[in-house]
């Protein structure tokens, strides 16, 4: 079953979206937050708003004790600019795959197990990005300089730009076994970190 969600963001200043296997997209647009998602007999979401936070959050349903295996269908999320520009914005799925094109704002966090965290064209002052075996990857507005980047993996291969110890943007890249590539919009011809842990 399709549900369909339309919220006023002016009092907002958080935001956390979970998931078990299914997809997350997130995207830029409209004057009001906007979540479409699919429920199922095994499964619904749970919409909470309290204290300036918005959580959308998965639940089992009565009797189900284990997560389901495949997935139904992405969860996405439309947000306001002005919303991105303040809020601190938190997604986590399990399996499913995180989503994000063409957003920039104030703090962003993504977490997987074995999803990846794919991305187009985003800024944020602060974004972090953790997985355990699922890959990173995408491209961020601007150039490497304007990023502080402090990237881990320990199993998987690294190819990103150097940052800058005292740029205004902060990057953090954790994987214990995926891979992490990151491009930026302004690097033409960039010298690239390359390792195999």
């Amino acid at each position: 079953q399709q549900q369909e969600y339309l919220l006023d963001a002016a009092e907002l200043q958080r935001l956390r979206v979970e998931t078990a296997a299914d997809a997350i997209r997130i995207h830029r647009g409209g004057e009001q937050i906007q979540i479409s998602c699919q429920e199922s007999q095994y499964y619904c979401y749970q919409l909470e708003i309290d204290g300036g936070e918005l959580q959308l959050s998965y639940q089992a349903a009565e009797g189900e004790r284990s997560l389901p295996s495949v997935a139904a269908a992405p969860v996405d999320i439309w947000l306001p600019e002005d919303l991105l520009a303040r809020a601190q914005i938190s997604i986590k799925s399990v399996s499913g795959d995180i989503y994000l094109e063409r957003l920039s704002g104030a703090v962003l966090s993504a977490e997987t197990v074995s999803g990846t965290i794919s991305f187009e064209d985003c800024g944020w002052e602060e974004m972090t990005l953790t997985t355990i075996s699922g890959d990173i990857c995408g491209t961020l507005s601007g150039d490497s300089e304007d990023y502080q980047i402090d990237s881990r993996s320990l199993t998987g291969d690294i190819w990103l730009p150097q940052g800058t110890e005292n740029a205004p943007r902060q990057l953090k890249l954790d994987s214990v076994s995926g891979d992490i590539r990151i491009d930026f919009s302004r690097n033409s011809t960039e010298e690239f970190v390359s390792a195999a842990r």
